[in-house]
């Protein structure tokens, strides 16, 4: 059974997803409203689906290093992202890299006495 903290930070791990995932699909459809699609576009949109899966793994994932490892990483994919789009969407990348650090602070560090850590 899971400690309590481990479904808390399981918890900001999906919101974190969801924000992502939300403002992702909120740019692409902005994107395609203004019929402005280069190749760059998709460079930005891969980055911001690297941020949402990785908290996504966050929010799936049995081992308490793995889910703390990514949504540190969803956090340091989406912070960056939603500071350089602060102006279009980057608000929602913000909140959601809010919710991956929380996800990270919620789940306790594993133990270092080699027990099981799942």
């Amino acid at each position: 059974m899971e400690a309590p903290s481990s479904r808390t930070g399981r918890g900001w791990a999906v919101a974190a997803a969801a924000v992502a995932g939300l403002t992702t699909a909120v740019y692409l459809a902005i994107i395609r409203e203004q019929g402005n699609v280069e190749p760059g576009i998709f460079v930005w949109a891969g980055i911001m689906l690297v941020g949402t899966a990785l908290a996504l793994a966050a929010a799936l994932v049995q081992d308490r290093r793995d889910v703390r490892w990514a949504a540190l990483g969803a956090a340091v994919v989406l912070g960056p992202l939603g500071l350089i789009s602060i102006l279009s969407v980057g608000l929602g990348f913000l909140i959601a890299a809010g919710l991956a650090l929380a996800a990270f602070f919620a789940i306790p560090p594993p133990e270092r006495d080699g027990t099981p850590v799942g």
